[in-house]
């Protein structure tokens, strides 16, 4: 895309370049967070969405909503 364009809007959603440029970012940011295990830091930057289903991958059962309370975190 020509340079002079890359402002525009892109996708079905109306999505700037730069929008989609920030959100990678910041996803970068959450990811290295998690990473590193700063849980805290990870949840200033990610929002989990409260209609999923998460699947313990070894142990636990199956939770319906994220629990980012101390105690959990």
């Amino acid at each position: 895309m020509p340079a002079d364009r890359e402002d525009e809007e892109i996708g079905r959603d109306n999505v700037t370049h730069q929008e989609l440029a920030d959100l990678v970012g910041v996803d970068a940011e959450a990811a290295s967070a998690l990473i590193r295990g700063d849980i805290r830091r990870y949840l200033t930057l990610i929002r989990h969405a409260d209609d999923y289903t998460l699947m313990a991958p070894s142990v636990g059962s199956p939770g319906a909503e994220f629990d980012a309370s101390e105690q959990a975190v």
